[in-house]
C-alpha cells in the first residue's frame, strides 16, 4: 500500500554549516553514546524548517510550490546558530537540537509563508517557532542534557557554536522515510 508522501518546506544549509554540525553530532555522540537516540540526522538532512506540511497529494503539492513562489523576492539574511538544547524533559529530551536564534529577518520570513499557506487551506502548526537544526530524536535512555551543556560552555569537549549562515535558498522537500538522505527537495527557491 503507497502512502501519500509527506512534505515540509526548510531553509537549507551550506556544506561547510553541515561540516560543523556533523562534527559536533559525533561529539555528542561520544559523550552520551550513540545507542541514547534511536535517530541521528544524517549530515545532508541537517535544516532548518519553517513550515510542516504533512501528506499532500499531486494537486497539494502544485498548491505548495505555488505558495513557496509567493516569496521568492524575500532578500538574503543571515541567521545564527547558537547553543545546544532540546525539546521534552530535560534528562532525557526526546530531540537534541542546535538552537537557531531569533531575529526579525527569519521570523518574517516563517511569517509570510505561513499566511500564504493558510490562505492556500494548509493546515500549518499553530505552536510557537521554535528555529533549530535537530541532532538527533527519539531519546532511549536519559543523561544529563546540563552537564553536556555546562561541558560545552566551560569547553571542556569541542563543540562549534555561535555560527552565522547566510540564508540563500529554502526548498520545498519530500520526506523518504529509511531512506538515507531521508529528504529530498523537490524545488528551490534563491532568494535575492
Amino acid at each position: 500500500m503507497n502512502e501519500t508522501p509527506h512534505y515540509f518546506i526548510a531553509i537549507n544549509l551550506s556544506d561547510d554549516l553541515k561540516n560543523k554540525l556533523f562534527s559536533n553530532q559525533m561529539m555528542i555522540k561520544q559523550q552520551i553514546g550513540k545507542e541514547t537516540y534511536e535517530k541521528w540526522t544524517n549530515q545532508t538532512d541537517f535544516h532548518i524548517t519553517l513550515a510542516f506540511l504533512g501528506a499532500l497529494t499531486d494537486k497539494d503539492l502544485i498548491t505548495a510550490k505555488n505558495c513557496l513562489n509567493k516569496v521568492k523576492d524575500t532578500k538574503s539574511f543571515h541567521v545564527q546558530l547558537a547553543t545546544l538544547a532540546g525539546f521534552g524533559q530535560r534528562q532525557s529530551p526526546r530531540v537534541l537540537m542546535h538552537q537557531v536564534t531569533l531575529n526579525e529577518e527569519l521570523v518574517t520570513l516563517q511569517q509570510q509563508l505561513k499566511k500564504v499557506l493558510q490562505a492556500a487551506q494548509f493546515n500549518v502548526e499553530k505552536r510557537s517557532f521554535n528555529p533549530h537544526v535537530t541532532y538527533a530524536k527519539k531519546c532511549k535512555y536519559g543523561y544529563q542534557l546540563e552537564c553536556l551543556s555546562w561541558k560545552i560552555k566551560e569547553d571542556q569537549i569541542p563543540f562549534i557554536d555561535q555560527i552565522v549562515e547566510t540564508v540563500t535558498d529554502i526548498s520545498l522537500f519530500r520526506i523518504y522515510p529509511g531512506d538515507t538522505p531521508q529528504y529530498k527537495a523537490v524545488m528551490t527557491i534563491f532568494l535575492k
